[in-house]
């Protein structure tokens, strides 16, 4: 056995297939295991969000009137033992359980309460077949008491149940105070149990790819290992002859050796420098016209992807435009037809998300523009053009319950760009709109503080933004910096182009506060 192995590991060639082998194996298995985390990563991330959706959908569809007088009408437990014996129970099981089909969950959805007497979680509606009322949630996760009023995900948890990955949704009264939760679950270890079922799967594929490029890569290696060993014992051969012939060359010049070895010695090392130098200024200039090639081909590639990607952003945004106008257009008379009241507000959040889409691409379209629009100057009334913004917002209107006030004089007017003008008010009207409170008494409002001949200053004020928009306008155009956000990109970037300044303050009489100092440019 020892001569076996010593016969093996002996061998330069087998030596070197080993370590080869080795790595590819190591290697192997290393991307396999990185995939299978990241996939496992993946995937909970995907169930987290799938199960937050559902959460988020259903609270919002739940009446909180209906959670409040099914815990004052039945205040103690399995008062409801059936899901038809309450007409509110009832209707409140059928939403989740229709949820709960339609996004084909494993697990039931519940709504929770939180019992202020006892301090406990307990279970209130339930899309399973049989109610849980009023039964008392034991190992509670800590994430569900620190978010109870906010919402959010729970990863891997261990219950009296089992591991579970959760997603839950607060249903808020008509005051803002927390009812209950929306809580959808999947199970961990089903879900687990699938990552590593892919896992195998891609063990069992790299297994037969390591197989089928081993023995070629054997046969290859061995037959090139083979040659290079041959030939390898050939120069050793005719390295042995050049140094026999070498020593008697050296003793026939033994004498003229010594006399000019100082002479040699030097002449040696001078011509070595002189070699070394010629060499290095040789690689170097070489090195350099690579360098440069690489450079011009690189940036005229980057120069010409940027062209497509501009050109391709351009036609998407037009050919999108078409579809989400048709899908609109199906919303509109799909509400007009006689529909239950669950439909109807299907219909109406799929019409709300379709305005979303199409806002979310026009803001696509307007990168595009800002970074290929050029700019033109004519004369613009700002009072009408606020008037035209504000009325696209009345979906936000409605729903915040704001009242948005234009103090404009209709005879002002500035000279600029209308379309990068429109496009940096609509963004900051709309973001105030999203970003502030419900006003039932001071409004958002809109002044000319200043109009010149050089420049006119509008002035916006909204006493209940909090700083929470304002501020982050303020903090990108101080910084000069690019934001993830699409909404402070443009708006960062329309006001470049404007060469607008903006100012942001706090007034202890309107709130909190913006001018914009819009530069006459005709």
């Amino acid at each position: 056995m020892n001569n076996i192995r010593r016969s093996f590991f002996g061998s330069t060639i087998n030596r070197i297939m080993l370590a080869v082998f080795s790595f590819i194996i190591l290697l192997a298995g290393y991307f396999i295991y990185d995939i299978y985390r990241k996939n496992l990563k993946y995937a909970e991330e995907k169930v987290l969000a799938q199960l937050l959706a559902v959460a988020n959908s259903i609270s919002v569809a739940i009446d909180p009137e209906s959670l409040i007088n099914l815990t004052h009408k039945y205040p103690r437990k399995d008062d409801i033992l059936t899901n038809s014996q309450d007409s509110v129970y009832n209707r409140l099981h059928r939403l989740l359980a229709v949820h709960c089909r339609i996004n084909a969950l494993e697990s039931p959805i519940y709504v929770l309460t939180f019992n202020m007497p006892s301090q406990k979680f307990e279970f209130l509606v339930t899309s399973a077949e049989n109610p849980y009322f009023r039964h008392t949630f034991s190992q509670v996760p800590e994430v569900l008491k620190e978010k109870y009023d906010t919402g959010g995900c729970i990863t891997d948890y261990q219950t009296e149940n089992g591991r579970w990955l959760s997603a839950f949704a607060p249903v808020k009264g008509v005051e803002g105070e927390t009812i209950g939760v929306v809580q959808a679950d999947h199970e961990f270890n089903s879900f687990l149990s699938k990552a590593r079922d892919k896992l195998w799967k891609n063990i069992i594929i790299a297994v037969a790819i390591i197989l089928v490029l081993s023995f070629m890569l054997f046969r290859f290696m061995k037959k090139s290992l083979g040659r290079e060993e041959e030939i390898r014992k050939i120069l050793v051969e005719k390295n042995r002859e050049i140094i026999g012939q070498n020593e008697e060359i050296r003793a026939q010049h033994e004498e003229i050796i010594a006399q000019n070895e100082k002479i040699s010695e030097n002449n040696l090392a001078l011509e070595k420098s002189k070699k070394i130098i010629e060499e290095k200024n040789t690689l170097l200039e070489t090195t350099n016209q690579l360098l440069d090639q690489r450079v011009q081909e690189r940036t005229k590639a980057l120069e010409e992807s940027m062209e497509n990607l501009d050109n391709f952003l351009y036609r998407s945004y037009h050919d999108i435009l078409g579809p989400i106008a048709t899908l609109k257009g199906l919303c509109g008379l799909s509400k007009m037809e006689n529909l239950d009241d669950i439909s109807l507000s299907y219909f109406e959040k799929m019409d709300n998300s379709v305005d979303n889409l199409k806002q979310s691409i026009r803001k696509v379209n307007a990168v595009y523009e800002l970074k290929n629009r050029h700019f033109i100057s004519e004369d613009i009334k700002l009072a009408s053009l606020i008037k035209k913004i504000t009325a696209k917002q009345q979906y936000l209107l409605q729903i915040k319950t704001v009242s948005l006030h234009n103090h404009v004089p209709s005879g002002c007017h500035v000279h600029t760009d209308l379309f990068f003008l429109d496009l940096m008010l609509s963004d900051i009207i709309r973001n105030i709109l999203t970003f502030s409170g419900n006003h039932e008494i001071e409004p958002i409002s809109f002044h000319i503080k200043e109009a010149g001949i050089s420049e006119v200053t509008l002035r916006i004020s909204d006493p209940g933004s909090r700083e929470i928009f304002l501020n982050s306008y303020f903090r990108i155009h101080e910084k000069d910096a690019i934001s993830v956000n699409h909404d402070l990109y443009i708006f960062h970037n329309a006001l470049k182009k404007l060469k607008c300044r903006i100012i942001n303050y706090d007034d202890p009489r309107i709130g909190q506060t913006m001018e914009i100092i819009i530069p006459n440019l005709g």
